[in-house]
């Protein structure tokens, strides 16, 4: 692994009453966690309790609630983050009865955004290929994501400004007040969707240059091509597009066009990948989204991506696995990785300074 000099890293994390765990802190690697047990043992709760730190959400469910432990009235995640330079610590409560509270350095944030920056994250599971089968949602979310931490300043009030105007937009369509009135909201997508747009395509042309190197490692038998759509009809500018669509927009009660209905996806030929690859292939090419979306990130901006791979040998045959494990090593970033038992990963072996952690040996449990 080569280390960013703006290297991020979790030190040290301690749980209190999180799912299944009543109290747990565990010193981790700066490169490779290997983190294995039974099912149930809490690896794939682990990884969620990172994401939940970094991002104020979980990737299971969307009622916190759920993520205190069965009869505790709340839950505390702290991490102890270190770089070259500096050292922060980070902490996220949930109760019962009230909202989540995040500390930085002891001191509320203005925003989760302020956490989300100082730890980028890429959360890849067993289920990543339904990037490919799902709506386009997932894979603006996935664009937003490097946008964010490659060009926050320049793209995240202009994405902010949008999502406002948007919504404005909508009710006023739902209430059918004038078109007058429904055109100041029309600028305001048209200023703020225009750029959104330029800044997206860019990126995508950028990180594609990493993404090609990748699926050739990893999908060599392949002619794949990402494409981005924009979210309205070619050669047409998003202003003429809300006008021409004013009147469906009117009837269906919401804005059928827009930076807010843009696309992602893979293709083989003029096929898109979910019509063409197996499941394994496709978990294949989730990986290369992935793993190499962060190693872009990790070159053009100031902080490295830590990586959360849930099962990474569900569904592939120990020849992935070794090619993965080469991949990995090349990521400047901090690793988690889960499975069953040692003998799951014992295809990243050749993978340096990795800490493996035994969640059911009681020596882990405070």
């Amino acid at each position: 692994m080569v280390c960013n000099n703006s290297m991020a890293v979790i030190k040290k994390l301690s749980l209190t009453h999180f799912r299944n765990f009543q109290q747990i802190s565990i010193d981790l690697s700066s490169g490779f966690n290997i983190v294995y047990g039974h099912n149930g043992s809490g690896k794939t709760s682990l990884l969620e309790s990172i994401y939940l730190l970094g991002l104020g959400r979980s990737f299971r469910t969307h009622k916190l609630n759920r993520l205190i432990q069965q009869g505790c009235d709340q839950l505390v995640v702290f991490a102890d983050i270190a770089s070259l330079d500096t050292s922060h610590t980070i902490s996220i409560e949930k109760s019962q009865h009230g909202n989540r509270q995040y500390h930085l350095d002891a001191q509320e944030p203005h925003s989760v955004s302020e956490i989300a920056s100082l730890l980028p994250l890429q959360f890849i599971s067993t289920f990543s290929y339904q990037y490919f089968m799902e709506g386009p949602d997932i894979r603006r979310r996935f664009m937003d994501w490097g946008l964010f931490h490659v060009k926050r300043k320049a793209f995240f009030p202009h994405w902010q400004r949008y999502c406002r105007a948007l919504k404005q937009r909508n009710n006023a369509l739902k209430q059918r007040v004038s078109r007058q009135e429904i055109a100041i909201w029309d600028a305001e997508l048209v200023s703020s969707g225009e750029l959104l747009h330029a800044q997206r395509k860019d990126y995508v042309q950028a990180y594609c240059v990493e993404f090609a190197r990748m699926l050739q490692r990893l999908l060599p038998q392949y002619e794949l091509t990402l494409r981005y759509q924009k979210g309205w009809a070619s050669g047409r500018t998003l202003e003429q597009a809300l006008s021409e669509n004013y009147s469906n927009d009117l009837r269906l009660g919401y804005t059928s066009n827009g930076v807010h209905r843009a696309d992602l996806q893979l293709y083989v030929g003029e096929i898109p990948v979910d019509d063409v690859l197996s499941q394994g292939q496709l978990k294949i090419a989730a990986y290369a989204l992935y793993l190499s979306q962060g190693m872009h990130v990790s070159k053009v901006s100031d902080n490295s991506v830590s990586y959360l791979i849930d099962d990474l040998p569900s569904e592939l045959d120990p020849i992935r696995r070794s090619e993965l494990a080469n991949v990995l090593l090349d990521l400047q970033g901090q690793v988690f990785v889960t499975g069953i038992s040692e003998c799951d990963v014992e295809e990243l072996e050749c993978l340096p300074d990795a800490r493996y952690i035994d969640l059911d040996a009681k020596t882990n449990i405070v």
